[in-house]
């Protein structure tokens, strides 16, 4: 492709951009209303054409001659050698395929190399999730938020701000060569490799995981489809489809593999989460913790704005909170939660708590949809056959308890059951029509003890180094702690206790003799689980380990993204943040 100065003989070709059905959706967040008419785009080219800030270009394919977007150099501050790229508008043709990259590198090529500019900036409304995702995919490193920034179109924009700077462009730029050579494409222009061009911007040259900053969150993408698909390739046999649990991922790259592209619904356990993934397009949202009155008011807001919210409760307290502030807007859908195993919130399916409940919503104006449980019971069991029980308990609580609601006069439309070790031994799904889970697209050595995995399923683990060692009590100290490692201990009641997490050789062999027998904020204490006195002369200071975590979702946590494990061994192949 190239780029060249935006002109009236670009009109036709651009107009009919804006004008293609499958753009409309990304014309929302164009600052200015798209022309409707081409005598429209022709009056703006003109305008566009009159001003030297911001330069438009027009992105033409070289194989067609047509123009299939444009983009702009603005905010053009020689003085200060600023630049920017922005106004950027790639139709069909153009977004997501090559041509996208090669006019981005061509323009930042453009300001680093023939302008002798500093720095490279991209700013974009903070709701739109596809450009702050190109902008991480292209190298750029987020700087923060200018909030209300701009008022655009009836609305209060809140601007994110990225740069690239001089100094990290010789790298990118090798990067981006790399990934553009022809060598990189198929006969079908399929990519060979992938652009490593955000885990080059913080790892440099060569994103090598040897050049990563410990302790570090690592993601094996390899394992985490292979996972996701099993459990959903299970559930299809049955009939019945999953709603992935965003709580242990939190990224949207990871959850769009475990959906096997686009994700459609979720399960949430923060109002954050749920404004993070509407953002991200997602509007199905079950948010599966009960809601304090409080937050009611974010409730109607993001529902105000077309996301499908819905709540779960399991009181008539609550549900009155929830009827009274469907009054005052508009109704609030929500599940009742049925305690199915003891182990944590919800109503007895068999008892008077349950129709008091739904009562209480209905006759308050509330809107009642079905049911919900958790068998986190789950999680005390040691066998195949332990699981098997569990999971229809869980099956027959949430069945029981929606006939009733049914017997009642109420219309019930979602069955919701769930957990991990439960979705992967279950054998009875009627009655139920979802089923959520979130931790198996990782697992954790919690569902290695409960038999539910094997450690060949782990895709989480953090890497760490060595920085001392107390030979005396056979210890080496490594520098992560429970911010790092969290502090959980699920394992210490199975029948072999991983401490705070198993040691790893830096490829990711286990040295399943090696755990972290304890932690404090920034060390980490890892010895031979006998305790015993050994020698630690192969472990010098400076070695790198992988510690495989207990708790996929409390490790997760304590990280702001993940390094995403190359098929190369030894290499980072993208950085993807977490919310």
């Amino acid at each position: 492709m190239r780029l060249e100065p935006l002109s009236l003989e670009h009109a036709a070709d651009f107009h009919a951009v804006l004008a293609a059905p499958e753009f409309a959706d990304r014309l929302l967040w164009v600052t200015e209303a798209p022309p409707k008419k081409l005598e429209e785009t022709e009056s703006w080219i003109r305008r566009a054409m009159a001003v030297e800030d911001p330069l438009f270009f027009a992105v033409v394919d070289r194989a067609t001659g047509c123009c299939g977007g444009r983009q702009s150099l603005m905010r053009i501050t020689p003085q200060h050698g600023v630049i920017e790229i922005g106004f950027i508008v790639w139709g069909p043709s153009i977004a997501r395929t090559r041509l996208a990259t090669e006019a981005f590198f061509l323009h930042a090529r453009h300001a680093f190399d023939d302008l002798g500019y500093r720095r490279f900036e991209w700013k974009c409304d903070d709701a739109n999730e596809a450009s702050k995702a190109a902008a991480l995919r292209f190298g750029f490193q987020f700087e923060g938020l200018f909030r209300k920034h701009m008022h655009v179109r009836g609305r209060d924009r809140d601007t994110a701000w990225f740069s690239i700077l001089d100094m990290e462009w010789p790298t990118l730029r090798a990067e981006f060569e790399r990934w553009l050579a022809p060598d990189n494409f198929d006969a079908n222009g399929a990519q060979r490799s992938a652009l490593r061009a955000s885990a080059v911007s913080r790892l440099g040259a060569s994103p090598q995981l040897a050049a990563a900053p410990t302790p570090a969150l690592l993601l094996d993408p390899a394992r985490l489809e292979r996972n996701a698909r099993r459990l959903s390739e299970r559930l299809n046999g049955y009939g019945v489809p999953l709603r992935l649990h965003a709580k242990t991922a939190k990224c949207m790259p990871a959850l769009r593999i475990a959906a096997g592209g686009t994700l459609q619904r979720a399960t949430v356990s923060t109002l954050h989460e749920a404004e993070a993934l509407f953002r991200h397009g997602v509007r199905d949202l079950l948010y599966a913790v009960g809601i304090a009155p409080q937050k009611l008011d974010q409730v109607q807001e993001m529902r105000a704005r077309g996301a499908d919210l819905k709540l779960i409760l399991d009181s008539p307290t609550t549900a009155r909170a929830v009827a009274a502030a469907g009054r005052q807007a508009r109704a609030v859908p929500a599940l009742i939660e049925v305690d199915s195993d003891g182990c944590r919130a919800g109503v007895a399916p068999d008892g008077a708590a349950l129709l008091d409940t739904a009562s209480a919503l209905v006759e308050g104006g509330g809107m009642l949809l079905g049911v919900l449980t958790h068998a986190g019971g789950s999680y005390a069991g040691r066998s195949p056959e332990q699981h098997r029980a569990m999971a229809q308990r869980e099956r027959d609580a949430a069945v029981l308890a929606a006939e009733r609601l049914r017997a009642a006069g109420h219309a019930i439309s979602i069955v919701s059951i769930g957990s991990t070790p439960t979705a992967s031994f279950g054998q009875d799904f009627r009655g139920v029509t979802e089923v959520r889970a979130g931790v198996h697209l990782f697992m954790d050595l919690v569902m290695v003890g409960l038999g539910v995995c094997s450690l060949d399923d782990l895709a989480l683990s953090v890497l760490t180094t060595v920085i001392g060692h107390q030979p005396d009590r056979g210890l080496l100290v490594v520098d992560a702690g429970w911010t790092a490692l969290s502090a959980d201990r699920g394992t210490a009641t199975h029948a072999i206790d991983q401490g705070y997490g198993m040691a790893c050789s830096e490829d990711g062999t286990p040295l399943p003799e090696l755990v972290v027998l304890a932690t404090n904020q920034e060390h980490g204490l890892i010895g031979r689980r006998d305790q015993a006195v050994w020698d630690l002369s192969a472990f010098p200071v400076g070695t790198r380990l992988r510690i495989l975590p207990n708790h996929a979702c409390a490790t997760a946590t304590m990280h702001a993204e993940y390094l995403v494990l190359g098929a190369e061994p030894g290499t980072v192949q993208a950085v993807w943040p977490r919310f």
